[in-house]
């Protein structure tokens, strides 16, 4: 009888001890991302015969973008400046300088067709699919 009131009793007392150490530990040990977000932010859809890739190039003048589609992928690469500022930075989130992404595009593509539009600093590359890929 003595052994039951004591096993419950260190139970208890551990369990106590895990939620403390949980509680201290946390802000410590909470998840975090290790690498930046990817830079641009890319959406790739399609629809009946066109492929489309939008991405988020805000700040980047167009004369230092280039895109490029070869092997069903499509590489978007450039440099945002750097923005001159005076004084004292206390908050920078803004990534700045060079540039490169590749994504595969989900269907081959006639590569000749491409359009592209740089309207508010976001980029549409429309892509019409080769015959055989239109579904």
């Amino acid at each position: 009888m003595f052994r039951n009131r004591l096993v419950p009793s260190l139970w208890e007392q551990l369990f106590d001890l895990h939620e403390n150490l949980q509680r201290t530990c946390e802000p410590a040990i909470s998840p975090r991302p290790l690498l930046p977000p990817a830079y641009p932010t890319i959406n790739v859809w399609e629809d009946g015969g066109r492929v489309v890739v939008e991405a988020k190039l805000p700040g980047v003048p167009t004369n230092r973008l280039e895109v490029t589609v070869a092997a069903e992928q499509l590489t978007v690469e450039g440099e945002r400046p750097d923005a001159e500022r005076a004084g004292t930075w206390h908050q920078r989130e803004r990534s700045v300088g060079r540039f490169r992404r590749i994504v595969s595009l989900p269907a081959p593509v006639v590569v000749d067709g491409a359009t592209a539009c740089f309207e508010q600093g976001v980029l549409a590359v429309t892509l019409p699919k080769k015959p055989i890929a239109q579904v």
